[in-house]
């Protein structure tokens, strides 16, 4: 938002997200916000500040993949490629889940067609003493109503 812009809380949200997206992009996943807001009554302003506090970096633990054959895992796993011990990328998890992984599902539903696609969950787990994070990627068989 610029000087003397109306307030608008919606685009100071959005703001912060999408630092903390930055933030984590670089392996700072603890990243926090310390806001500072000024107002002045007398000229009908509000002054915004935001202090921020990296945190340690954290760097990729351990891929998990959980409920697949161990060959369509390795076809997964293939498909991944942020090294274990690289700085964590929570945008590549991101875009994994949105990309990757939606690759890998139409490859097993042509492989298996008429199965019942699994439904799929995609977790990460920080664990702050080792400063590393796990993904964690699950698949659970639908069951029939």
């Amino acid at each position: 938002m610029k000087t003397g812009e109306l307030a608008d809380g919606f685009k100071i949200d959005k703001g912060l997200i999408d630092v903390h997206k930055a933030y984590g992009h670089r392996g700072y996943v603890a990243a926090g916000f310390r806001p500072s807001i000024e107002f002045d009554d007398a000229s009908a302003h509000v002054s915004y500040r935001f202090s921020v506090t990296e945190g340690a970096r954290y760097f990729m633990g351990k891929l998990i993949v959980n409920g697949l054959p161990a060959e369509d895992e390795e076809r997964l796993r293939a498909k991944w490629t942020l090294g274990s011990n690289a700085v964590f990328d929570s945008s590549y998890v991101d875009d994994f889940g949105q990309k990757g992984l939606r690759e890998f599902m139409m490859g097993l539903a042509q492989r298996s067609p008429g199965s019942r696609r699994p439904n799929v969950e995609l977790k990460t787990k920080p664990d702050a003493q080792k400063q590393t994070v796990d993904v964690i990627i699950s698949f659970n068989q639908t069951k029939d109503c």
